[in-house]
């Protein structure tokens, strides 16, 4: 599975505002586009707002990785991760059939991606593709 980072102005809006999007690149199955909806879902929050939030993510990942037979639910507006030892369920909170599975390595690297990318400038032709092919299934 890869994701691709990018920027683009919204056309709902119309503004000229640049927004950051991801998007999974060569999905094997619809559920991989999942992993894409977790990291954007930021409640309609300005999505440099959504950065101290995403970094505590990682945070509490760190911590949890150290404990053993633990879990940890992390919830955003529509989508939510329950974390364990033996992986990631993303889910919707409005669709109980719409989940995805994923290792606990490759959802940590997504999300520390995901915040580099929105913490650099926004351009409108710059975007960054991360392979989690080796990672998902671990």
């Amino acid at each position: 599975m890869k994701l691709k980072f990018y920027w683009y102005i919204s056309e709902a809006y119309m503004d000229g505002i640049l927004r950051p999007a991801c998007a999974c690149i060569d999905a094997k199955e619809s559920s991989d586009e999942f992993i894409a909806n977790y990291l954007m879902d930021d409640g309609g929050l300005f999505y440099f707002d959504s950065i101290s939030w995403l970094k505590e993510i990682l945070e509490k990942i760190s911590i949890f990785k150290k404990q053993k037979n633990a879990f940890l639910n992390l919830s955003r507006e529509v989508w939510t991760a329950d974390f364990s030892t033996s992986g990631v369920r993303v889910y919707s909170l409005h669709d109980e059939n719409c989940v995805r599975e994923i290792s606990l390595n490759a959802m940590e690297l997504a999300l520390f991606e995901w915040v580099k990318f929105l913490e650099t400038t926004p351009e409108i032709e710059k975007s960054l593709v991360i392979d989690l092919s080796s990672l998902v299934d671990e």
